[in-house]
C-alpha cells in the first residue's frame, strides 16, 4: 500500500491531521505521494483515512503498473472523501447517452462504495436507468424462440387441405393452421355437427345423477339429437389423410 504509516499521529502547525496516500507527479516531474488534509478532529480524521485507503486500494488493484497515479477524476472524488463530504456529483458528458450516463454511475458506485455518487443531470439519469431496466428484461439468446424458415412441402399440404375442405363446404381457420371449422354469419365460430362442447348439459352432468352411472346413457337422455356429419366431410378427411400418408409421411411426427 502506497501510504506512509506513523506510530503517532499529531496534527500539523495549523491543527490539521494529514495523510499521504497514493501517487502523483509533481510539477517538476517527480513521483510523489499525494497529501490529504483530513480535518482537525482525530476520530473524524481516522474515519476519512480509512475511506481513502479503501478507495486507493480498490483503484491500485485494478491497475497493472506497480505505482499507478491518481487520475484527475478519481483524485477529485478522493478530495471530497478527505473533506468528509458524503457524496460526489457526476456530470454528464456532452455526447453521453442517457443509458450510458446511468450505467457509468452504477459502475462507479459498485466499484467505489466508500462514497455516494450523485448524478448532476437527475432527469437524464432516471431516463437512462429506466432504459437499462428494459434492456435487462430482454431475454437471453438461448431463451429467444427460434423462427424456422417456411417448409414448402408443409405449405403445399395446407393449401391442399384448404382446397379439399372448401369442396366439402368448410372453412379453415388460419390461426389453427389446417383445423376445419364453420362460421356463422356474424363471424363467430360454429361447432361441427355432432360434437359436444364442455359447456353442453350432457358434458356438465355429474356422474352421480346419470342413470346406471353410465356417461353414454346420460348423453343419450340429456343431449338433443344432432345431425350427423355429411358424407362429403368424411370423404374430405379421408382424402386428406391418404394424401398426407402418401406424400408427406414422417414417422417422428
Amino acid at each position: 500500500m502506497a501510504t506512509r504509516s506513523r506510530k503517532t499521529w499529531k496534527p500539523d502547525s495549523r491543527g490539521y491531521y494529514t495523510r499521504q496516500i497514493g501517487w502523483e507527479m509533481s510539477k517538476t516531474g517527480k513521483l510523489q505521494q499525494h497529501k490529504f488534509l483530513l480535518g482537525t478532529d482525530r476520530k473524524e480524521a481516522d474515519r476519512r483515512e480509512r475511506k481513502l485507503r479503501e478507495l486507493w486500494d480498490t483503484f491500485e488493484k485494478s491497475c497493472s503498473e506497480g505505482r499507478p497515479l491518481w487520475s484527475d477524476a478519481l483524485l477529485l472524488i478522493a478530495q471530497r472523501v478527505a473533506k468528509g463530504l458524503p457524496d460526489a456529483p457526476i456530470p454528464r458528458g456532452p455526447r453521453e447517452m442517457q443509458h450510458q450516463y446511468a450505467a457509468r454511475i452504477q459502475r462507479m458506485q459498485a466499484r467505489y462504495p466508500v462514497i455516494s455518487f450523485v448524478p448532476e443531470d437527475q432527469h437524464a439519469f432516471e431516463i437512462g436507468q429506466a432504459a437499462l431496466e428494459l434492456f435487462e428484461a430482454i431475454p437471453d439468446k438461448k431463451e429467444v424462440i427460434e423462427i424456422r424458415p417456411l417448409e414448402v412441402d408443409v405449405y403445399e399440404a395446407q393449401l391442399a387441405a384448404r382446397k379439399i375442405a372448401v369442396q366439402a363446404g368448410l372453412v379453415l381457420d388460419p390461426a389453427l393452421g389446417i383445423a376445419p371449422v364453420t362460421s356463422n354469419t356474424d363471424g363467430s365460430i360454429k361447432p361441427l355437427p355432432g360434437i359436444l362442447k364442455p359447456s353442453d348439459p350432457a358434458a356438465a352432468l355429474p356422474v352421480g345423477k346419470r342413470k346406471n352411472n353410465s356417461p353414454v346413457n346420460a348423453i343419450k337422455q340429456v343431449a338433443p339429437k344432432l345431425p350427423s356429419p355429411s358424407a362429403s366431410l368424411y370423404r374430405a378427411f379421408k382424402s386428406y389423410q391418404v394424401y398426407l400418408e402418401k406424400e408427406y409421411f414422417r414417422h417422428e411426427t
